[in-house]
């Protein structure tokens, strides 16, 4: 996962917090050709964020602004969208 490929980079590379949120946002977005839709936050840029925990856990997950996952209050809601249809599930 993600989550573990970043507690790595800090692990065997002494990376800064800076350095693994370029390594796992901005370098991908990038890689693949949508870093002008997600990969950093800027005004016009999808709200998908991840906030950490000082060990790299993951926390909470917002996508497109709205909060998916609380791992704090330990509530995940998963939203799924696509061109015909909408669901969650809790």
């Amino acid at each position: 996962t993600m989550e573990m490929a970043a507690k790595n980079y800090v692990k065997y590379t002494g990376a800064t917090i800076s350095e693994v949120v370029k390594m796992a946002s901005e370098n991908p977005a990038k890689a693949v050709g949508i870093f002008n839709e997600v990969g950093s936050l800027k005004p016009g840029k999808l709200a998908n964020i991840i906030l950490l925990d000082d060990a790299l856990n993951v926390r909470r997950v917002y996508l497109h602004g709205a909060l998916a996952v609380d791992k704090a209050s330990n509530t995940q809601r998963m939203v799924i969208e696509n061109s015909h249809k909408n669901w969650e599930s809790h």
